[in-house]
């Protein structure tokens, strides 16, 4: 937007909001020019400046409006399958814009990742599970996970539980009440039956056998037993928590 002075100094109109002018210095009030600078360090909003009567200065913007034809966008998007970053990049823009000129033209625009609905071959989800496990997983630390947490976490756990929860109708034992959030209490201490399957398999290392241990625990009965299983409320499990502390202490 230039500034242009007003050599007679003659009151003028603003001719985008028709307003007259107190200083004759500008070609646009002062209220407009401050929206047209701020629209322009927004991604030069092209739609917000043609609204307000306001130029559009950078000819970059209608070279690459010129370029995005449906065309251009079919062979680099569909034909040669690049992705939208990509296309953004090439046009230097915000790879929303290629997506709001790909809706504009009616092409498809191709999702990523797994799909609501989308089936998995057994392969897919054998290759995932591989990824995301041992030594192959980004979170792999060298395997310093205590062998109680992996025990705790196995698949027969969440079944235990459900089963646990399922029994008892989803209802605390204590307080009775039905649907709040539940956690699955083991009347005998988890950690004294840990510390009875280790005693079991004395023979293993709980640091360097670690994967045999986790193994066999996973046919561990006393763990899996659903008599040792009781559905309470949070509210009711933390009772049991300090309890075990009182006797601990005594």
């Amino acid at each position: 937007m230039q500034r242009i002075t007003n050599i007679e100094g003659k009151k003028t109109l603003c001719p985008s909001c028709k307003t007259q002018q107190k200083r004759e210095q500008r070609d646009y009030c002062r209220a407009c020019e401050q929206r047209y600078f701020q629209s322009y360090y927004k991604k030069n909003n092209i739609k917000y400046l043609i609204k307000h009567g306001l130029p559009i200065v950078d000819s970059w913007i209608k070279k690459r409006n010129n370029s995005l034809t449906k065309d251009f966008l079919f062979k680099n998007y569909v034909e040669e399958h690049l992705s939208l970053k990509t296309i953004s990049k090439m046009m230097g823009c915000d790879d929303t814009t290629i997506a709001t000129y790909l809706r504009k033209f009616k092409i498809n625009i191709r999702k990523s990742g797994v799909q609501k609905g989308f089936v998995q071959s057994k392969k897919q989800i054998e290759k995932r599970r591989r990824t995301l496990t041992g030594e192959q997983c980004y979170l792999w630390k060298g395997g310093i996970s205590p062998l109680h947490d992996l025990i705790s976490t196995l698949p027969q756990s969440v079944v235990w539980r459900k089963k646990v929860f399922s029994r008892d109708n989803y209802t605390c034992q204590d307080c009775g009440q039905w649907g709040k959030k539940l956690n699955a209490h083991h009347i005998k201490a988890f950690s004294i039956l840990f510390n009875e399957f280790l005693q079991y398999y004395s023979q293993f290392s709980p640091i360097e056998d670690k994967e045999t241990l986790v193994r066999l625990a996973t046919t561990w009965e006393p763990f899996w037993d659903l008599v040792n299983g009781k559905t309470v409320c949070c509210d009711c499990h933390k009772k049991y928590g300090t309890k075990r502390r009182k006797s601990a202490k005594n």
